[in-house]
């Protein structure tokens, strides 16, 4: 029933009265077992949750609201304040960007628009997303098998390349569950269990320090090369200087000859 019309709030009454129309003599405790799953499902956000128009008032009274602040403002922090609110408490948002919306954020300039995340929605089924949608009356759009992926030269990125670098992806990923499998907890400053996204951190931070050893290498190299360079001019303005010196010599021995 709450996924049939998910707009407006489902409340206990109505499912009971879909019930009679099916088994029109309910028993008191059925009734009461009833009222429990409704209950049950609401509480834990199966049903009513969302953007939709509310039947009955919050519980609670203004004066006697508890207070809940909620850290973050992305759509899981604005969901949690508005089901708070549903609850009856009274719910304060705090957030450090200067916008709304936390990894849904949407880049736009001279007329192009590019999402720069949480912009695909995997899997209907079961989603609440997919409730989220049917209640702002957002479009989905499928997406397409084949995704052309462009580079900054607007050309498109060639197959092969494309291959590559998914393939090395993919066993980085491998890489990283073996290890959080693998490692000691003892190592671990939290002594917890590593997650996937620890052991990819240290291994970015371990891929980025050994491009930062070549890096300076590089540098190194670089110096001696202008050493060198140095060296090589500084003979080249030696020799320089003796050729003018041989050739004022030359021209002051025709002079006198010349003379004679």
């Amino acid at each position: 029933m709450w996924f049939d019309e998910p707009r407006i709030q489902l409340i206990f009454e109505k499912v009971m009265e879909k019930l009679n129309q099916v088994e029109p003599q309910y028993a008191t405790d059925e009734r009461i077992l009833a009222g429990k799953i409704f209950l049950y499902l609401e509480r834990y956000g199966y049903i009513n949750f969302g953007v939709f128009k509310r039947l009955t008032t919050p519980l609670g009274t203004k004066k006697d609201k508890p207070r809940i602040i909620v850290i973050g403002a992305g759509i899981a922090g604005i969901i949690a304040a508005r089901q708070l609110q549903y609850f009856g408490f009274e719910t304060i948002i705090l957030e450090g960007r200067s916008r709304v919306g936390g990894r849904i954020a949407t880049f736009r300039k001279n007329g192009f628009i590019a999402d720069l995340g949480a912009m695909v929605v995997t899997g209907l089924g079961g989603n609440p997303v997919s409730v989220l949608q049917a209640q702002t009356n957002l479009d989905l759009v499928p997406v397409k098998h084949k995704c052309p992926m462009y580079e900054c030269s607007q050309n498109v990125v060639p197959k092969a390349k494309d291959e590559v670098v998914e393939r090395e992806f993919n066993r980085l990923l491998e890489a990283c569950s073996y290890l959080a499998q693998t490692l000691d907890e003892d190592t671990n400053e939290k002594k917890q269990p590593y997650s996937l996204g620890d052991i990819l951190e240290q291994l970015i931070r371990a891929q980025e320090k050994a491009v930062r050893e070549k890096y300076l290498q590089h540098l190194r190299e670089i110096s001696k090369m202008k050493e060198s360079l140095r060296t090589i001019l500084t003979k080249m303005c030696d020799v320089r200087t003796k050729c003018i010196r041989l050739q004022k010599s030359v021209k002051k021995k025709n002079l006198i000859g010349n003379i004679v």
